[in-house]
């Protein structure tokens, strides 16, 4: 029932939030979106202490997600002065740093880069999709192909699932889910073809939805991952009955890439 609540009250706001005319007001979702990501990304590894790192790491990302949204804009000197400042501000914490033991400086660093690409970095494609002709559908054609992967997978394993996909990493995840849910990924991207992209021929959308739906599940194995490290099963309790943000996204944060370099280098929508 929490999860019906939540799904009730997300998914008119999310289509509100994409279909909007300005692009302004998705990319202020999406960085929050990061922000709450990148905050469960850091408090799985420091568990106390690190206030500084928290703070500084939730400047940075806000600094390169105003940078992906300033690139969409086609204007390039905006973009490249705020991703100076992100660079600077980054250099100054590895000086700042250099004072602290070896021990602490690695963890700090590895941790707080390591947050700021898989969650922000990556994330920021969202803003770089929902700018581009007909952003909003593709928005809409991403979130039907990763949540498609994502159900399909969840209900083929619980349905015939028997051979473990990864048994140290996520032990409920199977083989036959993982096809389940290529399959579905596979099928939600035809039948978004079909209903509000029909620019793809069947054979283009088939491939790149086969495509995201394999970095979806990766991106799902790679949370997990970095869950199982630290021995939580939830990056959060923010949303009741789905865990954290970062559980939520974690499909998103490896998808939006695909598809993103998929539209700038193979084809112009």
């Amino acid at each position: 029932m929490k999860r019906l609540i939540v799904a009730l009250f997300f998914f008119p706001l999310f289509y509100l939030l994409v279909t909007f005319h300005s692009p302004l007001l998705f990319f202020f979702f999406a960085a929050s979106v990061s922000s709450f990501g990148l905050l469960e990304f850091y408090r799985l590894f420091f568990r106390e202490g690190k206030k500084s790192i928290l703070v500084l790491g939730e400047l940075l990302s806000i600094l390169l997600m105003g940078g992906f949204y300033l690139k969409g804009t086609g204007d390039p000197f905006p973009s490249s002065l705020l991703l100076f400042v992100f660079s600077a501000v980054f250099i100054l914490f590895l000086s700042v740093h250099l004072l602290a033991d070896l021990e602490s400086f690695f963890l700090s660093v590895s941790i707080m880069g390591t947050g700021l690409v898989y969650v922000s970095w990556f994330l920021g494609h969202l803003v770089l999709i929902r700018m581009m002709d007909q952003g909003a559908l593709l928005i809409f054609l991403l979130a039907m192909i990763t949540w498609g992967t994502d159900s399909g997978a969840l209900f083929t394993g619980k349905l015939i699932g028997k051979r473990k996909l990864a048994p140290t990493i996520s032990p409920n995840k199977t083989i036959e889910g993982a096809m389940g849910g290529l399959v579905f990924g596979v099928l939600t991207g035809m039948l978004a073809r079909y209903w509000f992209l029909p620019g793809f021929s069947l054979i283009e959308i088939a491939s790149l939805a086969f495509f995201m739906s394999i970095a979806g599940q990766t991106g799902d194995l790679v949370e997990s991952m970095f869950k199982r490290a630290n021995q939580v099963k939830d990056s959060s309790r923010l949303l009741p009955g789905h865990g954290g943000i970062l559980d939520k996204i974690d499909s998103f944060i490896f998808t939006a890439p695909v598809l993103y370099y998929y539209l700038t280098f193979f084809r112009s929508v």
